[in-house]
């Protein structure tokens, strides 16, 4: 019988070594220019070892398939999703075609992830799942810092073609320079360019991303699993360190959104979490209190004004893109385009640079409601996860990283897109399963 049992706890690890190991190898997967497919390879391989060996568990296949509100939802999203693909797609022009199922690809290596982290998970396997984090967050920081160093020093962009790049014919690299612009991110190897902040350059790595903004949401899910590998490994050696050069990448990242969402997410969530209930309304109070005295010292145009300059070029067309995106998302409200059209007047597509309005834009106001309700049982959940563990396991540390960071990629999402970028999309998918894990330990337990 024991035999039978830590076989099952084997089989069930095994989908979570195929998570954890992809993570761990990112570099490698950067250095091949293997990212646009490496991900959805391992969350279906993933997703099919858990099911070949789920539905053989004692509770029977029934059960194994009555799966959760959140997971229906999110289901139902990328269906209404490929109707509104299937729709239109006679009228999309190829490139647009693969850019569009590229994205929504993105959606199903979601809903493998989170349907594995969220139902199989045990907190005995936390530990080992986790132990990817602080070695992928330590290069990733290492890297940046060189990054951004090469760049100060010599003033110089650097790119190297991926060793996939260099087996390519030069007639298919000069196709995809053309038609597959995010195809060609991951086979090109953008170490170090420069940016306008604040009307200086600066250098600004993306790490081992496809871009900067996206390395600053990776960064803030590395960052806080790695904290909680930590706390759940209660032998603090190399903490500092790991944790120190994750916070470098964040913060070399420039993205204003990234660390205005950290911040107020953090702020949120360590309220709730650590100030007693009875002080909280209090603090609230006081907060808003020292924001409107800040107000009336500092004029808010002048906030404005600072935050506009810190990187002017990106809030100026930004600005007319969402208002072109509302606009035409209003002529085809019901089920959206499908697709996020390429025009002359913007440097990216229309739709791009907020998954909200991307989500509206490409799925009309069906999509966008089913989307958003899938989010809102998702942090229902997360919320209900903070009573009934066991006081033997750190559960305030997992509630409280997991929901900070849960609610940092829901409002960098306002300003980027989830389904471009596929190492943030894949960690972040991630930390969702691990929040509705973190939920269930507790039910079970209660």
């Amino acid at each position: 019988m024991n035999q039978r049992v830590n076989r099952k706890s084997l089989n069930r690890l095994s989908s979570f070594q195929i998570l954890s190991l992809t993570v761990l190898l990112i570099p490698l997967w950067w250095l091949l220019g293997v990212k646009f497919v490496i991900f959805h390879l391992a969350a279906a391989a993933a997703f099919l070892v858990y099911l070949k060996n789920g539905a053989q568990e004692k509770s029977g296949p029934a059960s194994f398939w009555k799966t959760s509100p959140e997971l229906v939802l999110l289901l139902g999203f990328i269906l209404l999703y490929a109707v509104s693909i299937a729709v239109h797609f006679g009228d999309i022009p190829l490139p647009r075609k693969i850019a569009s199922l590229n994205n929504w690809s993105f959606w199903v290596i979601g809903f493998f992830v989170v349907f594995v982290v969220s139902k199989g998970l045990r907190k005995k396997d936390l530990l080992a799942f986790l132990r990817c984090f602080p070695i992928f967050g330590a290069l990733s920081g290492l890297f940046v810092m060189l990054a951004f160093l090469f760049g100060l020093i010599t003033g110089r962009t650097l790119q190297l073609p991926s060793l996939l790049m260099m087996a390519l014919p030069e007639s298919w690299l000069e196709i995809i320079s053309r038609k597959a612009l995010l195809l060609q991110s991951s086979l090109l190897l953008n170490i170090v360019g420069h940016d306008k902040i604040f009307q200086r350059q600066i250098p600004r790595s993306p790490g081992f991303n496809i871009y900067t903004t996206a390395l600053g949401l990776t960064m803030i899910v590395v960052l806080l699993l790695s904290i909680l590998y930590f706390s759940l490994k209660g032998n603090k050696k190399g903490m500092f360190p790991v944790l120190f050069l994750e916070g470098a990448a964040l913060i070399l990242s420039f993205s204003r959104m990234t660390l205005l969402a950290f911040g107020a997410a953090s702020a949120f969530v360590l309220l709730v979490a650590f100030v007693p209930k009875a002080l909280q309304w209090k603090l609230v109070a006081v907060g808003l209190l020292a924001v409107l005295v800040f107000f009336i010292v500092v004029p808010p145009s002048s906030v404005w004004d600072a935050v506009s300059e810190f990187r002017r070029g990106s809030t100026v067309w930004r600005g007319r893109l969402y208002k072109m995106t509302i606009d035409e998302s209003l002529k085809q409200p019901f089920l959206g385009y499908g697709f996020k059209p390429r025009t002359d007047e913007f440097p990216i597509p229309v739709a791009s640079h907020s998954t909200w309005l991307g989500v509206l834009y490409r799925t009309g106001f069906a999509g966008l409601a089913v989307f958003l309700l899938f989010w809102i049982l998702v942090l229902r959940t997360w919320w209900r996860g903070r009573h009934g563990h066991s006081p033997g396991f750190p559960m305030k540390t997992a509630w409280v990283v997991s929901g900070i960071g849960l609610i940092s990629g829901l409002l960098w999402m306002l300003t980027d897109d989830l389904d471009a970028p596929p190492i943030t999309a894949f960690v972040f998918f991630l930390l969702v399963g691990l929040s509705m894990a973190v939920a269930r330990w507790g039910a079970e337990k209660a």
